[in-house]
């Protein structure tokens, strides 16, 4: 199964006869491009990545991890001569790209998924990108997987089996964006891939009917657009309100005790005049699973929404999100707004919808994960008594 486990987008291997073209991957970070010149191979830490955002769409898939019951290291998906079998790093704590031939002696191979035609003494492992790995690590701790890696293994498998071929409602780019054939454009990829991009991004738009689909499966980690949006809602919320200043609500009061005539009458009760403690506010928010729940809730209780302090509403786009921690503090922006907002404001980020569609996947693993760990007590089945039947010398008396 040459897909990711937990997103169930795939690989790129369909295009990765020409090692030429991830080798582009080099021009992301100066130091990986003085590295793989001079020794042809780069060997870092996962958490390098952590800051880079890949121009090229489909880069950030060709990094990705193994699972056979023990958790490989990040390497760069390249060709391989049976199209199965792949190499990784041993150490979980470790990225490599470049010359296998470099790092043999920590290598493992294995073949992704089990492949029916692989030896009977392969290793099978399962595959996730990177990114998706990353983002796990965030909504669920890295100690509970590690501590049960074999249940994760079999929910992963599980996932992939389900997941399969879930990116066909995805638009493959790497169609779109073709290398050029001018000398130019091929060193230009190399040396500036954020300009290249950008060209080839022209192209891909000036074919009709490819930009009809839902979202494009770009890096979904560090979405250039995010940054941009928070400081543009920061500079409209310090001219609207600069003194930081909330919207007050009344609380409500209880009428005055009726006579018995007016108590036979009906009595309305509005509903929005409800106050409740806001630490009673937060835990019934923190019980509900997802953010269509959050949205009704707040629609029944409009005048909670505002007793919300704007630290919850920033904890919470933070964590939902699987975001890095950000640079505004609580009082910089409406992070209510941004809460309720931030999908219908980077609806036209690739990056981000992919980025929720990464999310929504892996929510469902989490789930089936933490079922497998704490499963619920099997019932013993209740055994309905027999009804007794009549002997035959009871019947023929009667």
């Amino acid at each position: 199964m040459n897909c990711c486990g937990l997103c169930g987008h795939g690989f790129g291997a369909d295009s990765l006869g020409s090692t030429v073209d991830s080798t582009r991957i080099f021009a992301e970070h100066d130091e990986w491009a003085k590295s793989y010149e001079k020794n042809n191979c780069v060997i870092g830490k996962p958490e390098d990545l952590n800051d880079i955002y890949f121009d090229i769409p489909w880069m950030w898939e060709r990094l990705h991890r193994a699972n056979d019951y023990t958790l490989s290291g990040v390497t760069l998906n390249t060709w391989s001569w049976d199209h199965y079998r792949f190499h990784f790093t041993s150490d979980s704590g470790e990225l490599v790209m470049g010359d296998t031939t470099k790092w043999m002696d920590r290598a493992l191979a294995v073949y992704l998924g089990g492949p029916v035609n692989r030896p009977a003494y392969g290793t099978v492992a399962y595959p996730m990108h990177e990114r998706c790995w990353a983002f796990m690590t965030r909504i669920l701790d890295v100690g509970l997987i590690e501590s049960n890696l074999f249940l994760f293994t079999k929910v992963l498998y599980q996932r992939m089996k389900d997941t399969k071929g879930a990116n066909k409602f995805l638009i493959d780019e790497k169609q779109y964006w073709k290398q050029p054939g001018q000398k130019y454009y091929m060193n230009l990829a190399l040396k500036d891939p954020a300009k290249y991009a950008k060209i080839c991004e022209g192209k891909m738009k000036a074919l009709e009917g490819c930009l009809d689909y839902a979202f494009a499966p770009r890096d979904p980690f560090n979405v250039p657009e995010l940054p941009g949006l928070l400081s543009d809602l920061e500079e409209s919320h310090k001219k609207k309100d600069p003194k930081g200043n909330t919207k007050e609500i009344k609380a409500w009061k209880p009428r005055t005790p009726r006579c018995h005539r007016m108590g036979l009458r009906p009595s309305t009760f509005d509903v929005c005049r409800i106050e409740a403690p806001i630490e009673i506010i937060i835990m019934i928010m923190d019980y509900l699973p997802s953010l269509r729940d959050i949205k009704t809730l707040m629609w029944v209780f409009p005048q909670w929404r505002y007793m919300v302090p704007q630290t919850c509403w920033r904890d919470r786009f933070i964590r939902e999100l699987a975001l890095n921690e950000l640079a505004q503090n609580a009082n910089a922006l409406n992070w209510r707004y941004l809460y309720f907002n931030a999908d219908a404001l980077l609806a036209k980020s690739h990056g981000w919808l992919f980025r929720r569609h990464v999310l929504g996947s892996l929510e469902k693993t989490k789930v089936a994960f933490l079922k497998s760990v704490n499963p619920e007590p099997k019932r013993k089945p209740t055994l309905k008594p027999k009804p007794k039947r009549k002997s035959k010398s009871k019947a023929k008396s009667k």
